[in-house]
């Protein structure tokens, strides 16, 4: 299982020397890290799937991730990209998230629309869009299904029916989609409650 001492790996662009000064001229709020979880070993144990890419601290920093990652839509099938604060580990259990849900938006079978929605997402989050709203957000997530991928927004206190309505609201509109997506509390994702009944809000 990846942790926060883990060694993250190097962003390589061939042909290319970035200082860490350039790397920093314009900082986050926050420190960001990108998780890859890898679709094609579905015989080994999550933990074992999941691994740091890399922090992101700057805009020049997320310019670089952004261009060196593969979009979603060329992704095998089960694999899983979660970009997460710094501290706030991509688990249910984990003490950021154990009292909160996750807002799922569910995508037909529509790789353009797959790959512009993440981006949209990931620049929410490093442009700092969510104003007062930024501190009830862990992560965001975007899972590569065959059926149906799904993007996902983590959130704190999922039980603070007003904020998270309020984040909702505001990634429906920096996403600009008029869809309807619900709202799981992630308790009730780990008791694997029917799909009915997992719902506690929707968008």
């Amino acid at each position: 299982m990846a942790s926060s001492n883990a060694p993250i790996r190097p962003i390589v662009l061939p042909g290319r020397m970035i200082t860490r000064h350039a790397w920093s001229r314009h900082p986050l709020e926050c420190t960001w890290y990108l998780y890859f979880l890898d679709g094609s070993c579905q015989s080994l144990p999550w933990e074992e799937r999941l691994d740091k890419v890399a922090a992101v601290y700057s805009l020049e920093q997320f310019g670089v991730l952004f261009r060196s990652m593969k979009e979603p839509s060329t992704l095998k099938i089960g694999t899983d990209y979660y970009f997460f604060k710094q501290g706030i580990l991509p688990k249910w259990d984990h003490e950021e998230n154990r009292n909160g849900g996750r807002w799922i938006i569910p995508l037909e079978d529509n790789r353009r629309q797959l790959d512009s929605l993440w981006l949209r997402l990931l620049m929410s989050a490093v442009g700092n869009w969510y104003g007062e709203l930024s501190s009830y957000i862990c992560g965001f997530v975007v899972n590569v299904r065959r059926r149906k991928s799904k993007l996902c927004v983590w959130t704190k206190n999922g039980a603070n029916k007003e904020k998270t309505m309020q984040i909702g609201q505001a990634i429906k509109g920096h996403l600009e989609i008029d869809l309807a997506f619900t709202y799981e509390m992630h308790e009730d994702c780990e008791m694997n409650k029917p799909v009915d009944q997992k719902i506690k809000y929707i968008m």
